[in-house]
């Protein structure tokens, strides 16, 4: 795989010559999941009749460095939310966000007054995204990595996850919640 194919499907990377690379690299992605209280395995039979469980899909990016050498493999594993449905599997997917107006006069008051302004960046931001108890989704594991002795449980998850359709709105309600 060169530069142009640095995100093949999960077949495509399963098939190449560094699958094992590919497979640490999902590994650590639900040990990262699961290290930060996304889900907790429960038995399918403990999902309430009638629910069903969101599906996902294993993604792979090779990062490079400058030279173009290729420096890790990462896989993310992201719900299939195009699969939701609105009613059902959730009711808000809107988030406010800042216009760019408000944010020139923000940066002007700002300067006007010498005022430091900082910017900051969350990673893995919607990770973060706790849900309302009544919120409760469900998402199947990702085939190939299911937990021993558990490959029949289902992910119940506590926090948002790429993908999903009200992830926004759940972060958004999180930092709010936070910062007042």
């Amino acid at each position: 795989m060169g530069p142009a194919d640095d995100d093949p499907s999960w077949a495509e990377a399963l098939a190449s010559p560094e699958h094992e690379y590919w497979i640490t690299g999902g590994q650590e992605e639900l040990k990262s999941l699961s290290d930060l209280n996304i889900f907790v395995l429960i038995p399918r039979s403990a999902m309430p009749p009638g629910t069903c469980p969101l599906c996902g899909k294993l993604i792979c990016k090779q990062k490079h460095n400058d030279s173009g050498k290729v420096m890790c493999y990462k896989v993310h594993y992201v719900a299939k939310g195009y699969a939701q449905c609105w009613g059902i599997d959730y009711d808000k997917t809107t988030a406010p966000t800042v216009r760019l107006k408000s944010f020139r006069s923000i940066l002007h008051i700002g300067a006007t007054l010498n005022q430091d302004i900082q910017q900051f960046n969350i990673k893995t931001t919607f990770l973060h995204g706790i849900l309302p108890p009544d919120k409760t989704i469900y998402m199947e594991q990702p085939n190939s990595f299911e937990a021993p002795d558990k490959s029949n449980w289902v992910m119940c998850l506590m926090k948002s996850i790429y993908g999903m359709k009200q992830a926004s709105h759940i972060w958004n309600q999180t930092f709010h919640n936070t910062v007042t």
